[in-house]
């Protein structure tokens, strides 16, 4: 189980984390299909441990969760 300090600092981290991203939603990261940049495909953050993000391919459709 996480301490008070731990989720919180986790919830801050995911939320810097967002701030960074582009104003594209660029992902940062390339699609294992076609290499083409990963975009998040929406503004939720799951509450999973470590945080994850959705994202997908805008040229092929590849989906997957970005951790972090």
């Amino acid at each position: 189980m996480k301490t008070l300090s731990e989720q919180n600092k986790d919830v801050y981290d995911a939320m810097a984390m967002m701030q960074k991203e582009d104003h594209c939603g660029c992902a940062g990261v390339a699609c294992d299909k076609c290499g083409t940049e990963m975009v998040f495909s929406d503004m939720c953050v799951l509450t999973s441990y470590p945080p994850q993000r959705n994202v997908r391919c805008p040229k092929c459709g590849y989906t997957g969760r970005a951790v972090g």
